[in-house]
């Protein structure tokens, strides 16, 4: 799960409260927000750059080929990058 701005991953708590009995589910800090190191100078917040961090952690994790996106605002359009 990938939040919109300027919100962050903890937007996503209540959908993963009704989730939890079904599915694992992950709601990450795009860079920049919430919880995420702020590299404001080092890196263009592109939604090319949020797709490859959004993959960074699919892979991290292990879950490739295993992922269903959701996203919201700008983090549907970070999904969509990396979907395709």
């Amino acid at each position: 799960m990938v939040h919109g701005i300027p919100t962050n991953a903890r937007l996503w708590r209540h959908v993963q409260s009704h989730l939890e009995d079904r599915y694992q589910t992950y709601a990450v800090d795009m860079i920049g927000y919430g919880q995420s190191d702020m590299l404001l100078d080092d890196v263009k917040h592109t939604l090319t750059n949020q797709a490859e961090a959004i993959k960074g952690v699919v892979e991290g994790l292990g879950l490739e080929g295993k992922v269903a996106l959701v996203g919201h605002d700008h983090g549907g359009g970070a999904c969509q990058v990396f979907a395709s």
